[in-house]
């Protein structure tokens, strides 16, 4: 699918994680349309969901609508994309931050069997850092849409990716 790009402005206001986490959370078969619910299942706070629900509304990528008397959230945002923002910003890194923390609290508390946390060492041209970011973005969003093509997803699950250097030889 298109991914749509999402602008700065916009992005510092939805930046924590759990933001994204409530729009994928409109897709599975067992979502329950409240409050209440949305925190117990992501472990945050009633007023950090109301907030969060409140600002993907006012940005319109969570809409509300009642369908046959049934009140049922959708997820607007189609696929966004932060690609067009500076890597660099305050916003993007904490977001970043909170996953990769999200990510270290799964190793202690996720069975074996639920997640998956490897890693690997090898040596690279600098010259490859862009191919690779390339090769990187490609992957994640092709896994992406192939997870996401089931019709009856239960569970939302993070998929983090880095790649960095280990040493810092000289030139």
């Amino acid at each position: 699918p298109p991914y749509k790009e999402i602008d700065r402005k916009s992005f510092d206001l939805i930046c924590d994680w759990f933001h994204y986490a409530i729009l994928e959370l409109t897709t599975l078969v067992n979502f329950q349309p409240n409050i209440a619910w949305i925190s117990k299942v992501l472990k945050v706070n009633e007023g950090d969901v109301s907030l969060a629900v409140l600002r993907l509304r006012r940005l319109g990528i969570l809409k509300i609508v009642e369908v046959d008397g049934v009140e049922k959230w959708v997820d607007a945002s189609g696929d966004l994309t932060t690609m067009g923002i500076q890597h660099s910003i305050p916003s993007l890194r904490e977001m970043q931050r909170q996953i990769l923390e999200k990510a270290v609290d799964a190793m202690d508390n996720v069975p074996v069997d639920l997640r998956s946390q490897t890693s690997v060492s090898f040596p690279m041209n600098r010259e490859n850092v862009s191919k690779a970011k390339q090769l990187i973005d490609n992957f994640r969003r092709e896994f992406s849409e192939l997870m996401r093509s089931s019709s009856d997803c239960q569970e939302i699950y993070q998929l983090s990716l880095s790649l960095f250097p280990l040493s810092q030889c000289e030139d």
